[in-house]
């Protein structure tokens, strides 16, 4: 009753449940399948008979009947499935490659022996019945089918001799309460009728094959490959496995001739380990192990597992999927089996409609996963998920990291319903189903406490194991061992994005005669309201807990303490989900730690200090060296940077600063932001308004405006690399536009910028000009085609009166504007020349490299054709060094369209201009090699190009087209 009291709500248990969720008007349909199926492996085809015992528990009468035929959803472009997966472009050209279609047909249909005329929509086949099926009465479904097996995508398919099949025969739609479902397959996953089956399996004789169910006769060959030994069977023909199952609502299975399989029985369960011979080194004795714990696990915390068996079989994708008896696992990973094990508990024997309450299976296992390496590890989970950098770096705990990722996007606006049918989610349906519905259960464990929770999982599987669940359900029992009324806390957990925030306003103390009586003030901020616990750490060490009600908008309580706190929280670990922990403190904390590099963890409970030293050389400075700081309240809100820098020759002190915060009025997705630095010769500042607009995260594109006001000059000609590139004491100020945009075609990844500034005089400037550029970059994707083709279109104007130097187009890559945010190209010395490094930008005129300059008027063309380079027997190797390399050839267009010399004071350039190249095409032919290395502490990308051929030699001083030249870059050329 002290959960009662905590809540702060009405004693009184709500038992009056409507419609099916009442003990006594609960029905469940009874359904029993003999199947017949042949596997054709060089036809990649299966074939066979269905016959479906149907028993209508219901006390409705059905006129008709229905089919889930889930292989059509990758029939073609059109299918339900497709058009909601295609949402993610905003053009669409291309059908679905032939290798990936897959069809279900069913023909020869026979009720009760009469022949019935089906029509079928897409994934849903449906027919009348020859005579309305009364309550009590059972009819007998007889039919043929052949589906033709698609290449692996989604659950299901074939790669090479491996076979995984999910979903792959015609499923009875589920009758409940609510009538039929026959919802087309549209996103999500699935919802099944209770029943029993018989399927008898008839593939190649050399296969080894696991499923859902256990063997009644024939032989799965699971002897056939000894562990350390592969298979040298060839398959001269066909035989016959029969399984049976009882009590499932699925039947899946895999098979493979490569299979291992290790077992063993543990309370009277056979537990397997199924896995490719190629796996061994991974999967041997690991995975076995690893599903005796999680049986052991979820029969303490849930309930005894009623099946006579559970296998584990790896499958050919990363991730993992459950079925009945049988789950299909990508890797090897204790995590992963958990889960999908967890899964045949919260989806197999308490099964929901998966499509339209995918939390109650996704939210329950992904929190039974969470709660299993918690209970194992700690509360930082399993210390071999992280790799040795993020040992030595802050990380979240197991939670935490579950809050960042739902907080992320509340903060973003971007919260949604977690209670909602799977294709009705716009923006992450997995960040709520599987992780909010997880904190959600993770909330009620906290509030409930242990042991009551733990009496809530087992009641709720004895009542409603092997029977169909939804929220109702779930709720009534949490409230029957509660004893409280939880509909509006569901509600708003569930039914509404509301988020919570509380915040400590007010802490005084006031020394009595019975100890120090301490006040708090709290407001709730944010629209859900959830019982709150004051933490007070006293001067001892020790921490005085109080739970009170969080409904009221302000809420002020005493507290009588035996000393003065040192520190005052609410809810300081968090369970309630409060989306702004930081202001839950008294005094508020405060988070120093070393700005690791690739770390993006900031706590959620303070502002966060960053510091780390940096040191570089040039010419000018010497060795320069300094120290940054950055702080923030979880890297979004009060994003301050600063940096002081000495150069020991120079004696120059120099800083560089930063302020940026979101903009509230323009819907959390703006930001304004104050920049400025005088560094190595520079002074620059400027403000801006970001706005990043996207209505939804599921559909592009993503748009981007920023509008601001700069001023930039150079004080020192000495930090020059090259005097034809910058002009010495001359301000550049104005104004300035930019929009980008990623509009998405199936085909292709597309990039759109354009850039537009001013420079005028009224404002401080010494410059009358305007700047326009326009950059557009189109990428195909490369799971479509063996060889990747990206294309890159540039157009850049500059006009006025004066123009500085520095704004001019340049030819061959960035210009000195862009390559001044790298400090190694910032100034001389601080690279060797002769690395040639390349800044990609502007007309990137790779062979141009040598005698780039900046003109007026500019358009050119890049293009690049390559692929992966396989490596074959070196790739243990290689990858480890470099990742992933490429290779490809490289094509570089460009035509000046200036009247005149553009750099007037260069003798050079003139002579260019005179000699007639300034009105030639200048191209560029050669081929690169880019490699992508992802470490823990560095992305890194190291790219090298070597330009064998130009056009018009002279721009660099030569005079052979043809020759070795290179590039060096650690980035992409666009």
């Amino acid at each position: 009753m002290g959960f009662l009291r905590w809540m702060g709500l009405s004693a009184l248990l709500v038992l009056t449940l409507t419609g099916a969720a009442r003990s006594d008007e609960y029905f469940q349909q009874f359904v029993h399948y003999t199947i017949n199926a042949h596997l054709d492996a060089s036809e990649k085809m299966l074939t066979g008979t269905e016959t479906i015992v149907y028993t209508n528990n219901s006390p409705d009468t059905i006129p008709e009947f229905y089919l889930h035929l889930y292989p059509n959803a990758y029939r073609n472009r059109h299918t339900a499935f497709m058009k909601h997966y295609r949402q993610r472009f905003n053009l669409n050209l291309f059908d679905l490659p032939g290798k990936h279609r897959g069809y279900l047909d069913i023909t020869d249909v026979r009720v009760d022996g009469k022949p019935a005329s089906v029509e079928v929509d897409d994934t849903i086949a449906r027919f009348a019945l020859p005579a309305p099926l009364k309550p009590g009465e059972t009819v007998t479904i007889e039919l043929a089918f052949e589906s033709k097996i698609r290449q692996r995508i989604g659950r299901a398919g074939y790669e090479g001799d491996h076979y995984d099949m999910a979903q792959w025969y015609p499923k009875v739609v589920v009758y409940d309460e609510n009538g039929f479902h026959p919802n087309k397959f549209e996103a999500g996953e699935f919802y099944g009728e209770f029943g029993t089956y018989d399927v008898i399996l008839e593939i190649p004789d050399n296969f080894v094959v696991a499923a859902t169910g256990s063997v009644v006769s024939g032989d799965p060959g699971w002897d056939y490959n000894p562990v350390g030994r592969p298979g040298k069977r060839k398959a001269s023909g066909h035989r016959q496995i029969h399984f049976h199952a009882e009590n499932v609502h699925d039947f899946a299975w895999s098979a493979d001739p490569t299979f291992v399989v290790e077992d063993t029985t543990v309370a009277g369960i056979d537990i397997r380990s199924i896995y490719r011979h190629d796996s061994r080194k991974t999967w041997a004795d690991s995975t076995l192990a690893h599903g005796i714990r999680a049986i052991e696990w979820l029969t303490e915390r849930v309930g005894p597992y009623p099946y006579p068996q559970v296998t584990i079989v790896e499958a050919l994708f990363k991730g993992g999927m459950e079925y009945p008896m049988l789950v299909m696992d990508g890797r090897a990973d204790e995590s992963l089996v958990v889960h999908e094990i967890g899964h045949i508990y919260f989806y197999g024997i308490l099964a929901n409609d998966e499509n339209a309450e995918a939390w109650l299976d996704e939210g329950f296992t992904t929190f039974q996963t969470r709660w299993f390496n918690e209970q194992k590890y700690g509360p930082d989970g399993n210390p071999a998920r992280r790799n040795w950098y993020e040992r030595i770096t802050p990380q979240p705990d197991l939670w935490e990291e579950y809050r960042g990722k739902v907080f992320a996007l509340q903060r973003r606006g971007y919260g949604e319903r977690v209670a909602q049918p799977a294709e009705n989610f716009d923006h992450s349906y997995y960040t709520h189903v599987y992780y909010k519905a997880a904190l959600i259960l993770n909330a009620i464990r906290y509030a409930a406490g242990e042991e009551v929770f733990q009496k809530i999982l087992h009641e709720y599987y004895a009542q409603w194991q092997l029977k169909h669940v939804n929220e109702e359900r779930f709720r009534s029992v949490v409230e029957s061992v509660v004893e409280v009324d939880l509909k509006d806390q569901f509600d708003q957990w569930l039914h509404t994005p509301k988020i919570c925030d509380y915040e400590l306003s007010e802490v005084r103390t006031r020394e009595t005669s019975d100890g120090v009586q301490t006040s708090v003030v709290i407001k709730r901020l944010g629209e859900l309201f959830l019982p709150i616990e004051v933490h007070f750490e006293l001067e001892d060490g020790t921490v005085s807990k109080h739970r009170i009600d969080g409904k009221l908008r302000t809420i002020r309580q005493s507290f009588l303490l035996p000393s003065k706190p040192k520190r005052t929280a609410i809810n300081p670990d968090n369970e309630i989900m409060d989306v702004d922990l930081t202001n839950n403190f008294s005094p508020r904390r405060t988070n120093f730690q070393i700005d690791w590099p690739n770390n993006h963890y900031y706590p959620e409970d303070g502002y966060t200090i960053r510091h780390r030293p940096g040191a570089w050389y040039n010419d000018v400075d010497g060795l320069k060296a300094g120290y940054h700081l950055s702080g923030s309240f979880h890297n979004l809100r009060r994003r301050i940077k600063f940096g002081l820098y000495y150069g020991a020759l120079s004696e120059r002190l120099d800083f560089s600063a930063s302020y940026e915060k979101p903009i509230k009025f323009l819907g959390r997705k703006g930001e304004m932001g104050l920049f400025g630095y005088k560094m190595e010769g520079r002074q620059d500042f400027h403000f801006q308004i970001h706005l990043k607009q996207r209505r939804t995260l599921i559909k592009p594109p993503v748009q981007e405006f920023i509008i601001g006001y700069g001023y930039h000059e150079l004080t020192d000609a000495r930090y020059l690399t090259s005097p034809e590139i910058y002009d010495t004491n001359m301000a550049d100020v104005g104004v300035y536009f930019a929009y980008r945009a990623d509009p998405q075609v199936d085909l292709f990844a597309t990039d759109l910028r354009t850039d537009l500034r001013f420079g005028r005089g009224w404002t401080g400037g010494d410059y009358h000009y305007e700047r326009l550029s326009f950059d557009f970059r189109l990428y195909t994707r490369e799971a479509l085609f063996p060889l990747q083709l990206r294309m890159r279109t540039f157009i850049g104007v500059l006009g006025g009166t004066s123009t500085p130097t520095q704004q001019k187009f340049n030819l061959a890559g960035g210009g000195p504007l862009a390559q001044e945010r790298r400090f190694w190209l910032r100034s001389p010395g601080a690279i060797w020349p002769e690395l040639h490094y390349h800044e990609p930008g502007d007309g990137n005129l790779r062979g141009y490299y040598q005698g780039t300059f900046g003109v007026n008027k500019l358009v050119a063309f890049n293009a690049e054709l390559g692929s992966k380079i396989p490596f074959w027997i070196l790739t243990p190797v290689i990858k480890p060094l470099l990742g992933v390399v490429k290779w490809y050839g490289f094509y570089d267009a460009g035509k000046i369209l200036d009247d005149a010399n553009p750099i007037g004071s260069s003798a050079r350039v003139q002579s260019l201009a005179d000699g007639g190249i300034l009105d030639a095409s200048l191209q560029n032919a050669g081929i690169g090699f880019v490699s992508h290395r992802v470490w823990p502490f560095w992305d890194l990308r190291i790219r090298f190009d070597m330009p064998l051929w130009v056009s018009h030699p002279e721009v660099n001083g030569e005079v052979d087209e043809t020759k070795f030249r290179y590039l060096f870059s650690i980035s992409t050329s666009f």
